[in-house]
């Protein structure tokens, strides 16, 4: 289908006249619109709302500066000034943390004894000296009803520490309760620097509250040898 020249321009006559028809109908409304969307001018009735609330301000600020004032006369100081300065060197300070930190630690063991080692079950063995003029110690066996449950080897620090008053802990372990035998085998050097070897038994009661047994070794001054015994705590 074809169209000529002449029907080309009657249509774009046409939608000429269709848009300044639209043009002269809507174009006042639309304007209107925009009109009172416009905000409102601000009257100067308002302006005296905002220098009122300036004064208020102004009011709350002295109010402010007087407080602290009045606190400064009574003799209390700004929140900066209380704050203590820290002047210590950084080697106290990591003294203060190895001090918390063993704290911890120690409270962390004892836990965990008990824990692994309630009271019901618990045997503890510590071993001690006094003197030692007579008996050189090399080594201790433990046994707990006829089985071996440790075996410790001295050097010197050790035998000197525990001459100077220490009490080694040996062992602890679970038992159940009930009629028990400890027996303590010591070896080391005797009298004339010979070979010595020193048994000790002992039958104790375990009952439902934690057991310590401590294995003396002692010198036996009128018999001029070592004696060992075992006492309860």
């Amino acid at each position: 289908m074809k169209f000529s020249s002449l029907t080309i321009k009657k249509s774009l006559l046409k939608i000429t006249k269709l848009v300044v028809l639209w043009a002269c109908l809507y174009a006042p409304a639309a304007y209107s619109q925009e009109v009172q969307e416009q905000p409102e001018p601000v009257s100067e009735q308002t302006k005296p709302t905002s220098k009122i609330f300036d004064l208020q301000l102004d009011e709350e600020e002295d109010s402010e500066d007087e407080s602290t004032d009045s606190e400064e006369i009574n003799g209390t100081e700004p929140e900066e000034e209380a704050q203590v300065v820290d002047n210590r060197t950084t080697a106290e300070k990591l003294e203060d943390l190895k001090g918390e930190v063993l704290a911890v630690n120690r409270d962390l063991f004892i836990l965990e004894e008990d824990l692994l080692f309630p009271a019901s079950t618990q045997l503890a063995t510590y071993f001690s000296i006094d003197i030692g003029y007579f008996f050189e110690l090399d080594n201790i066996k433990v046994k707990i009803d006829d089985e071996q449950v440790t075996h410790h080897l001295y050097t010197i620090k050790d035998v000197n520490a525990l001459k100077r008053g220490a009490i080694q802990k040996l062992h602890l372990d679970n038992i159940s309760t009930g009629e028990h035998e400890l027996v303590a085998i010591l070896i080391g050097t005797g009298p004339k620097k010979r070979e010595y070897r020193r048994a000790v038994s002992f039958k104790f009661e375990k009952g439902t509250e934690a057991k310590a047994l401590e294995i003396q070794l002692r010198d036996d001054i009128g018999k001029l040898q070592p004696k060992l015994n075992v006492v309860e705590w």
